[in-house]
């Protein structure tokens, strides 16, 4: 007798795991992709809204360091906040369906890849790198998101500006 492991005994079923993590890094990709833009978008609208105030801070003698430093730490907040509304609406559907996952049995039958049965369910396991990176990925999609905006927010020519043109 020899002893070999899974990979080698079942390729295929190997194979199958390198898809779904594949699959995995498509979704996150696409995740941090729409998160961007959206953060992009609602911090650009939001400075293009305060184009005046960034005027009138740029002529009372405020940097245009210091106005980027203001909105980008006013994206960050905004990512801490959704880091912590999704926080509260994901950890109870987690505790939820570690302790109990949903049955999917209802939708795919029995399923069987290459001799190996399947039990579709939702398990969901905690995974703390996993969520420090997702929470660190958060952050610096948030700043990198921003900074665009901060910086069209601190080329503002304060004179046209607040003169009305």
């Amino acid at each position: 007798m020899s002893v070999a492991p899974w990979t080698e005994i079942n390729p295929v079923l190997a194979q199958y795991v390198a898809l779904a993590d594949a699959t995995y890094w498509i979704f996150i990709v696409l995740i941090y992709s729409v998160a961007s833009f959206g953060i992009a978008n609602t911090t650009l609208m939001a400075t293009f809204e305060r184009r005046r105030e960034f005027a009138v801070m740029l002529a009372l003698g405020a940097s245009p360091r210091s106005v980027v430093g203001t909105v980008l730490s006013e994206a960050v907040a905004t990512g801490v906040i959704g880091l912590g509304l999704g926080t509260a609406v994901t950890v109870p559907l987690m505790v939820w369906f570690s302790t109990a996952p949903p049955d999917l049995a209802w939708l795919y039958g029995s399923l069987t890849v290459e001799g190996v049965l399947l039990t579709p369910s939702l398990r969901v396991g905690t995974n703390v790198p996993a969520w420090t990176w997702a929470t660190i990925g958060l952050i610096v999609t948030a700043l990198v998101s921003a900074l665009y905006p901060a910086l069209r927010a601190a080329r503002v020519p304060p004179a046209d500006t607040l003169s009305g043109l």
